[in-house]
């Protein structure tokens, strides 16, 4: 949205069915994370800088412990990408979601100078791709993770091979926010184009 010199960059997002899996291993407090991710991720690939974030979160029946441990991620996530959490909206809402359970909604909002929009109008052959790493499956492909999961006999209990951690902990590390090393990038300038690798994966994304 033109706003004087400036565009204003907003992002919305979920975290999917990412959230089945908190419910099932018991870990609440890094899907605030990926909520956060999800949405400053988005807006940073025009490379506006995010300014603040809002939340939504609704259940049938609040349970103050479990509300805390999820804001405390959501926090966790703004605090990453120096972004503050401007306020929210917490709803009860009666019979409408299973007992233990809740669903989540973010929306960023940031800023970029109209002559430092990042668009990938001038990218040409020859030009470098630079791919920054993941923390694994981050808050995208849960249904496809679930079903996959289910019909390898495998539970989230199990130990990953190699690893000192659960499958499940594995399963739930939480989004990689690329504000802070992307907005260092930009700085040195040359960046052309962003993309934030989501559902589509590389072949949709990229293009």
């Amino acid at each position: 949205f033109p706003l004087g010199d400036s565009y204003i960059v907003a992002g919305t997002d979920g975290v999917g069915t990412k959230l089945k899996l908190a419910f099932e291993t018991g870990i609440h407090d890094t899907i605030g994370i990926d909520l956060v991710a999800m949405s400053v991720n988005d807006i940073v690939t025009s490379g506006a800088k995010p300014l603040f974030f809002l939340d939504y979160f609704a259940t049938s029946r609040l349970d103050v412990d479990l509300a805390e441990k999820v804001i405390k991620g959501i926090v966790d996530g703004c605090q990453q990408s120096d972004c503050p959490l401007l306020g929210g909206e917490t709803a009860e809402m009666p019979d409408f979601y299973a007992e233990g359970e809740y669903d989540l909604s973010g929306f960023a909002v940031g800023i970029v100078k109209k002559d430092s929009v990042i668009d990938g109008k001038n990218i040409k052959v020859g030009d470098v791709l630079i791919g920054l790493p993941s923390s694994g499956v981050h808050s995208n492909g849960f249904s496809l993770v679930r079903r996959v999961l289910k019909q390898s006999g495998l539970s989230l209990k199990d130990q990953l091979l190699g690893e000192s951690i659960t499958l499940g902990e594995a399963l739930i590390a939480p989004t990689v926010i690329y504000v802070k090393q992307v907005l260092d990038i930009i700085s040195k300038g040359g960046v052309k184009g962003i993309a934030h690798i989501t559902g589509g994966g590389f072949t949709d994304n990229i293009p």
